[in-house]
């Protein structure tokens, strides 16, 4: 083989083992199809193709790559390879300069962390130039952005839209995200009135940018899928709507509410955060009335925190179905025994104590006929029913599903 030749042929099978493992986009057999094409498209290139080919792989352009007659698909491995590795190359200049800019005590574990101390501006701006650099160049070489770095992680919310107007909503989302990236560092922790100014009116014109983009209709669309009240439903009561209507219904309730509550529980202005919580439960009302009770139940069971982890377990050890809506039922026995006891006026408060104690006992020991003996103590550790009886106390469960505990009373024994 010429060495031209062997240099080709090992820069394309380079290039597309490379963009194989590193895009996922390849099966091993379509892989094997690739270099088995790059061997043969450079095997047979004449002298003059080879000039063609050796110009066009130097200048990494895809459009010379497809005139000296590589096919499109090699094309395309090579161009996202060569980006790729640009890229690298670059973020460890990069990075070896920050690294240099100060001690190893007062770098981040990154050296472009956003406020790290080892970084300048000019540093970040230039890191800025490199991705989009990249990101441009991949786009090119593949037809669209990158998923992994796709708007945030929202593509599948975003499926209703053309991939052209994706891909576009994904550079707006950047561009501001920079911006106010940039505001964030210089801050350092310690906003100014006019850096609050500054990103508010990023975020406006950023609205402003993808309302302008999509028209009236589609910017609804994209509300709806992509809002912080949309996030709210998804988690709260994504796992009992069941149809687009019902969704739309719900969210135009939570959307409302966010409205007329900005900032939500984490304002630091503690007036906006009771006013919320004491409209919560009219709330809660509207949206049960359009799940119906059964449904605004489990879906109330569904986000506790305990019923979660018995889920999480009884998926973990393989337990039968049911396993863990049975034990989280069970919690309310538990609960009218810790009540009886506490209520009894024949026992004084340290025999009350004592015998809450011995309750959780058997409460753990009958977990760990369905969880086992790990699998209990993993769930005794972020309960708080448990560890009230294990303290002496007894607990109740709230319509809410929450825990709120109560102590023997302090003093002399009852008579």
């Amino acid at each position: 083989m010429k060495p031209l030749t062997w240099l080709i042929t090992f820069l394309l099978a380079g290039n597309a083992i490379l963009l194989a493992v590193l895009l996922s986009r390849q099966t091993p057999a379509s892989t094997t199809t690739v270099l088995s094409s790059a061997k043969s498209e450079a095997t047979t290139a004449s002298p003059t193709s080879e000039q063609t080919l050796r110009r066009a792989l130097e200048s990494g352009d895809p459009a010379a790559l497809a005139a000296a007659g590589l096919s499109p698909e090699i094309t395309r491995f090579f161009a996202a390879g060569r980006a790729y590795i640009k890229q690298q190359e670059q973020l460890h200049a990069l990075w070896a300069k920050a690294d240099q800019a100060a001690p190893h005590w007062k770098r981040a574990f990154h050296g472009l962390d956003r406020g790290s101390s080892s970084t300048t501006r000019e540093m970040r701006m230039e890191g800025m130039r490199i991705e989009r650099e990249y990101l441009n160049e991949m786009h090119a070489a593949l037809g669209e952005a990158p998923v992994y770095n796709f708007f945030g992680g929202l593509r599948s919310q975003l499926s209703f839209l053309p991939d052209a107007t994706r891909d576009q909503l994904s550079r707006i989302e950047k561009d501001y995200g920079e911006m106010m990236g940039e505001i964030y560092t210089e801050a350092q922790g310690l906003q100014l009135p006019s850096d609050k100014a500054k990103l508010e009116l990023l975020k406006t014109e950023k609205e402003r940018d993808i309302a302008t983009l999509l028209g009236p209709e589609l910017y609804q669309q994209f509300i709806a899928r992509t809002s912080p009240s949309s996030g709210l439903v998804r988690s709260r009561y994504g796992s009992v709507i069941r149809d687009e209507a019902e969704y739309q219904a719900i969210f135009a309730l939570q959307k409302a509410f966010d409205d007329r509550f900005p900032g939500g529980l984490g304002s630091f202005d503690s007036t906006a955060q009771n006013a919320r919580r004491a409209a919560q439960p009219e709330l809660d009302q509207a949206i049960a009335a359009v799940l119906g009770s059964a449904r605004a139940l489990e879906a109330q069971r569904n986000n506790n925190q305990e019923y979660q982890t018995l889920t999480a377990l009884s998926t973990r050890l393989n337990l039968p179905a049911g396993t863990a809506e049975t034990l989280y039922a069970s919690r309310d026995t538990y609960a009218t025994q810790s009540q009886q006891i506490l209520a009894n006026p024949a026992l004084t408060p340290t025999d009350q104590a004592a015998q809450l104690r011995a309750l959780a006992d058997r409460a753990q020991t009958d977990f760990q006929k369905s969880l086992g003996a790990e699998g209990t103590q993993a769930y005794a550790n972020l309960s708080p029913w448990l560890r009230a009886l294990k303290n002496g106390n007894s607990f109740s469960i709230t319509p809410s599903g929450a825990v709120t505990t109560k102590a023997p009373p302090a003093g002399s024994p009852r008579k």
